[in-house]
């Protein structure tokens, strides 16, 4: 399972690309006989000022459930717990990095009629994203999904970002294969580079991972965050095309 798109959708100029890529990504999982999600943040934020951007928020949901009706399964990171219930009409939502401690916002999501995703914060050892997973799969009726987007190493520049933890995923495969079948890797906010995702998709793949959080775009160069690290179409394509496991 793929969950592909851009990184944020910051305003209304960006309708007709969020639509486009969408409708892309529908026709490469169909061509390939792939689950692919779409992906994009409507409420966003930054860790700088000049990295700073609200997003579309509220606005971007007639967008987002459009796509989630007549493309694919559509889903944003949701912030506080206002967003959830504004997101309903939605396949599933995501609890980014920096809120996945946030044990208020983890008891509100569980109202969320669909699937959770929730990702691992850079500086969360596997014992507390084995026990947030515990914590959270008490809700029988939908699936959580815990997202790999990499852990605080020395390693840790612009150029970098964080850095995947394949020898935490390994773990997980051994101790606890429940939560494997559920991990997502995130390959684009583990690398921060575009030119790196092939690889490390690649080198998950080798130890069975099922599911990918990618960031594409059919023009990278329109958005407004992330260049860096976004995938377009034919990128996408071709890493999938190289070492698609279905």
């Amino acid at each position: 399972m793929y969950f592909a798109g851009p990184c944020s959708y910051v305003n209304k100029s960006q309708t007709r690309e969020i639509i486009d890529t969408a409708s892309e990504l529908k026709k490469i999982a169909t061509d390939n006989e792939i689950d692919v999600r779409f992906r994009v943040k409507i409420y966003c934020g930054g860790t700088t000022p000049v990295k700073w951007h609200a997003g579309i928020e509220d606005d971007g949901l007639p967008t987002l459930e459009e796509i989630n009706k007549f493309l694919m399964p559509a889903g944003t990171e949701v912030q506080v717990p206002g967003h959830i219930n504004k997101c309903v009409n939605l396949s599933y939502v995501w609890i980014g990095a920096r809120n996945c401690q946030n044990y208020g916002l983890l008891e509100y999501i569980k109202r969320f009629p669909g699937d959770i995703l929730i990702k691992r914060s850079p500086g969360m050892t596997i014992d507390e994203t084995i026990g947030l997973y515990d914590i959270m799969n008490d809700i029988k009726e939908r699936k959580v999904y815990i997202v790999e987007r990499g852990i605080n190493t020395f390693d840790r520049t612009q150029e970098s970002r964080w850095s995947p933890d394949v020898k935490g995923a390994i773990r997980i495969s051994e101790e606890r294969p429940d939560i494997f079948e559920r991990l997502i890797i995130d390959l684009s906010h583990s690398t921060g580079k575009k030119e790196y995702i092939p690889k490390l998709y690649s080198a998950f793949q080798a130890i069975g991972i099922k599911h990918y959080m990618v960031e594409v775009m059919k023009n990278p160069d329109s958005s407004k965050t992330d260049k860096e690290q976004i995938l377009n179409i034919e990128e996408f394509k071709s890493m999938i095309g190289g070492w698609l496991i279905k």
